[in-house]
């Protein structure tokens, strides 16, 4: 998704109307009507309103009649049953029209504007990062894949069970055979594992189950991939996939409040230290054309203009930054809920 909001990044502004559609397609959960989709009747109400302030013939009327058909076209059609969130960027003369089905859903936002807002998209890429939780047991792995807030399940090593006993064989010496047994399939767990990472980009994993072969497989791992391990719990092979899912949910919520505390706290400190931080966003606009900044730091809850928001998340996608969005957090109050973490400050003259 890093490369898709980049891409979408670069599009310049222009005249044209430009079409940013966040929606939020999950059916009503209660009330009379529960197979009405909220998100679909904010879309047609704002499409009719967007209408009425185009002219009446030209570029902007043919752009923006076009991608309104397509729109419908596409929300309309057949989705995958775990698409809550549906997003859109279309504007026909310059030949965009972008989708992403997301499992969560968005806030139900219809933009017209001169360029794609990319803020809810650059704030699910940061809040749904890819994670596998892997639950083992001494003879078996199943790896659980959660990305785009959409989880899928890939089959691990799978042994016979371990036999327990052999003739007259000493205690010890079936102990020793035991955790052999239990050191071999924790490096074939740990290979499968690291695989894995690698082939879905993975930034964090859990690990789950019995103690003893928890242990054991992150013993086997190597560095690098030590490093991603977030969080182990105990957990039973045979655990429905939803439970597990569940599982994995709260802790990636936990982990992500985390490191947004965390980059806020930083954030502060620089700006004490009057060295590597701006505030506000004038200032924040200012550092992200100069290029200075390394990481974007947004709250979502503060009453921030969305076109000036669109417009920030536009200027550090396209200058390599990293987007972080926290919710709530009373440090960015007296900043209006921007501020921006430097890579290098400007010596003044």
């Amino acid at each position: 998704m890093k490369d898709d909001i980049r891409r979408l990044a670069e599009i310049e502004p222009s005249d044209l109307p430009f079409l940013s559609i966040y929606l939020d397609v999950r059916p009503e959960a209660t009330g009379e009507r529960p197979a009405v989709r909220a998100g679909l009747v904010v879309l047609k109400a704002r499409l009719n309103e967007i209408r009425k302030t185009l002219p009446p013939r030209g570029p902007a009327f043919d752009s923006f009649h076009a991608d309104a058909a397509r729109i419908e076209a596409f929300v309309t059609s057949d989705k995958d049953r775990s698409t809550e969130g549906l997003a859109i960027f279309a504007c026909d003369r310059r030949g965009v029209f972008e989708t992403f089905e997301v499992g969560a859903p968005f806030e139900n936002q219809v933009t017209d504007g001169t360029a794609p807002d990319l803020f809810q998209l650059a704030r699910f890429d940061d809040e749904y990062e890819t994670a596998i939780i892997a639950v083992v047991d001494s003879n078996t792995v199943r790896f659980i894949v959660k990305r785009q807030a959409q989880a899928d399940e890939v089959a691990g090593p799978d042994t016979a069970p371990f036999q327990r006993s052999v003739g007259n064989e000493t205690q010890k010496r079936h102990r020793r055979r035991m955790d052999k047994a239990r050191e071999e399939f924790a490096a074939e767990a740990a290979i499968s594992l690291a695989e894995l990472v690698d082939e879905v980009a993975a930034q964090h994993i859990v690990l789950a189950g019995d103690p003893a072969t928890v242990d054991a497989i992150s013993d086997a791992l190597s560095q690098q991939v030590a490093a991603l391990v977030r969080d182990t719990i105990r957990m039973e092979i045979r655990a429905g996939r939803d439970d597990i899912t569940a599982e994995l949910k709260g802790i990636l919520r936990r982990i992500e409040a985390e490191e947004g505390a965390g980059v806020v706290e930083q954030l502060i400190a620089e700006i004490q230290r009057g060295r590597l931080a701006a505030s506000g966003p004038a200032d924040v606009r200012r550092a992200l054309e100069a290029g200075q900044v390394d990481t974007l730091v947004l709250d979502d809850t503060q009453a921030t203009d969305e076109s000036d928001r669109a417009n920030l998340v536009r200027l550090a996608t396209n200058a390599g930054a990293r987007v972080e969005v926290v919710s709530g957090d009373p440090a960015m109050e007296p900043f209006g809920g921007v501020g921006a973490i430097l890579r290098y400050a400007v010596r003044m003259k």
